[in-house]
């Protein structure tokens, strides 16, 4: 067998950090890479070595196909693993590891070109007798052009990339007037995301569920497909729970498709880790959909119920190990997996970058995959995905069962997720009874999911913030330090706090309150709601109250001035403190454009004095390698616009500013 003593992770975040872990435990070297902006990121912390390469973007390092193959030779290591993105299914980049006498931990350059392109694997499985959809390269075509090869009859349809994933480049189409531009918006996303905008169109089969078999393969022709994964609950395109085994597949069906995902790999003598999709439609009917030559973000999964460790699996192939002996009984349990993204669900998924100040989930439950950790920076040029958290269970109940628990228990804050989003579907129906597919989230709207503390929970964790607010008040007194908290001269009228929630089931609270001269709430109503509570303990991290001869404990962080973070046994709430007065600083002048997120400027949709209504699409940001429209506020006039492409612009920086039709009354 090949000796590989040490590997380069071509990767950043949590893959990177999944692989640096296994390699350790097999006794190997491990050499990290990172942008400027990654020194402090957690792989650089976990890893034997760590080359730095100059720059931000990914084009600028993660996909420097010269920069990195400078740190293979200089850092002189044996073997490089792609992990998943970036260049892990770039052929290209393969072939420059082999070129310079190291061993590419995946299949070779040709097989990853020929199943790199979802346009050639298509003809490849078409050739193998497996079903698949008809698709068109539109990478090249004119408006004219594509709609003569798109119909209305052909409606929806799907615009693809061809290389990569992870929703990236990708756009339902239901009207053809929106097909240029989608095709348009696709090819800069994947351009963006993989250094290659090549995009196809294919029928978009409505209600599929997402099923994919996980496949082994060594250097001597021994393939085995290891169970399948079920990833239908999907938003953007992109998975956000995944499951081992599929809930309703019946054995005939698992064997065709598992026997079929085996055809496709054999029939280019694959090698190494891979993932062959499919989508099953309503009448259990499969199609091929692509492969991926790459490990999974969802491999835990297959983990769990298998027993297998695919990153060694994947090393251990590199180094010539046969497969022949190797194990695969029937499936141990079930295994659920929740993607952890930064980003608001309640307003259109929209990223949400910033500082994690806390980030604790109770692994003795669930397993926790991440590459952030507590006062970790989540940039906005990078993926949005925090963490992925891996229940295993005697059955799918109890996998589900461990993840509410490790949900509900978990302290994150500092930045938006979609968290509570994940909860609220663990907890719905349909869901519960295994009755998904892929447009579960366009039926069930994240407001319509979400998890909500009940009102009783809510209005303590209000009054714990307003304790909090209240003891971080009285710790900036200088010469009244002596002063009970919440003092104040006229001691009968109440002091009213205001609260909005990050959470839409409580939007808003209100709270008035007193405290008397021994420091004890004298009086509390939330929402017009009188509550007996009682001050138990205060600390610098947890309150106690005793409300209506409830006891409950509540941990508590205050950031950014008027944000308060209250962790309760059931959940958690964020509040922010609506300031009493508008700083005069943050006003903005009226039909001002908002940056809704940090990104960077990628078009400019209108001019200046151009004529634009209400909604029109007027600038596009990218965060987290997905595009997204800031539309105008008002219909009028473009008074002026304050950024070009390319710019960098923080959250609420004012863009454009939209003078206002004035209309004549008779």
């Amino acid at each position: 067998m090949k000796n590989i003593d040490s590997i380069l992770i071509a990767n950043r975040g949590e893959i990177a950090c999944r692989i640096i872990k296994t390699a350790k435990q097999m006794g190997i070297k491990t050499v990290a890479l990172c942008s400027t902006i990654d020194i402090n990121a957690l792989h650089t912390k976990v890893a034997d070595e760590v080359f730095v390469l100059d720059g931000t973007s990914s084009l600028e390092t993660y996909l420097n196909i010269e920069k990195i193959v400078k740190v293979i030779q200089t850092a002189n290591v044996d073997a490089v693993h792609p992990g998943y993105g970036f260049l892990s299914e770039n052929a290209n980049f393969a072939k420059a590891v082999i070129d310079n006498n190291c061993t590419f931990i995946g299949p070779t350059p040709e097989v990853i070109e020929t199943m790199g392109s979802k346009l050639n694997s298509k003809l490849l499985a078409k050739k193998s007798g497996v079903p698949t959809l008809d698709s068109i390269d539109v990478t090249s075509l004119t408006k004219e052009e594509l709609l003569k090869s798109v119909n209305r009859e052909d409606l929806p349809v799907l615009i693809k990339a061809s290389l990569g994933g992870g929703g990236k480049g990708m756009r339902v189409v239901y009207n053809l007037d929106e097909l240029q531009e989608a095709v348009e918006t696709a090819k800069r996303e994947a351009k963006s995301a993989f250094s290659d905008e090549t995009v196809f169109v294919e029928k978009y089969i409505e209600n599929p569920r997402h099923i994919e078999i996980q496949i082994l393969a060594d250097l001597f022709g021994n393939t085995f497909g290891v169970f399948e994964r079920e990833c239908s609950i999907q938003r953007r395109h992109q998975k956000i729970i995944e499951e081992a085994p599929c809930a309703i597949l019946t054995d005939e069906l698992r064997k065709n498709i598992s026997d079929a995902a085996v055809s496709i790999a054999k029939s280019v003598n694959y090698t190494n880790a891979g993932t062959v999709e499919f989508i099953l439609d309503q009448e259990g009917n499969f199609y091929f959909l692509e492969m991926n030559t790459r490990l999974q973000v969802e491999h835990p999964v297959t983990e769990a119920i298998s027993g297998l460790d695919l990153v060694k699996l994947q090393i251990e192939i590199a180094q010539g190990r046969s497969l022949e002996d190797l194990k695969i009984s029937s499936p141990n349990g079930h295994a659920v997996e929740l993607r952890l993204y930064a980003e608001d669900p309640y307003k259109d998924f929209m990223p949400s970058p910033g500082h994690i100040n806390s980030f604790e989930i109770d692994e003795n439950i669930v397993r926790l995959d991440t590459g952030y950790s507590n006062n970790s920076e989540v940039s906005s040029i990078y993926d949005p995905m925090i963490a992925k958290i891996i229940a295993h269970g005697n059955d799918r109940h109890e996998a589900i069962l461990k993840l509410k628990y490790a949900l509900k228990s978990a302290k994150i804050n500092g930045i938006v997720t979609n968290k509570d989003l994940l909860i609220g579907i663990l907890e719905e129906s349909e869901f519960v009874e295994a009755k998904t597919d892929t447009f579960y989230l366009q039926r069930h709207k994240p407001e319509t999911l979400t998890y909500c503390l009940d009102e009783t929970r809510v209005f303590q964790a209000a009054v714990a913030a307003t304790v909090a607010v209240a003891v971080k008040a009285k710790s900036t007194l200088v010469n009244q330090s002596a002063l009970p908290i919440g003092w104040r001269n006229l001691r009968s009228q109440l002091e009213i706090l205001k609260f909005t929630s990050n959470n839409p089931c409580f939007k808003e609270l209100i709270v008035k309150y007193s405290f008397d001269r021994y420091n004890n709430l004298d009086a509390i109503i939330v929402n017009e709601t009188s509550l007996n509570s009682k001050i138990v303990t205060v600390d610098t991290e947890k309150i106690g109250l005793l409300t209506n001869n409830s006891l409950c404990y509540f941990d508590y962080e205050i950031f950014d001035q008027n944000r308060i973070w209250v962790g309760t046994p059931l959940g958690d709430i964020e509040f922010k403190k609506v300031p009493e007065f508008v700083d005069p600083a943050e006003s903005v002048v009226a039909g001002s454009l908002i940056a809704p997120m940090p990104g960077t400027i990628t078009k400019i949709l209108a001019e200046e004095n151009a004529s634009v209504d209400i909604g029109q699409d007027l600038l596009i940001i990218e965060a987290m390698k997905m595009e997204n429209k800031v539309v105008t506020p008002i219909a009028g006039t473009v008074a002026s616009i304050m950024v070009k492409v390319g710019d960098q612009v923080s959250n609420n920086q004012v863009l454009a500013i939209i003078k206002e039709e004035q209309t004549i009354e008779e």
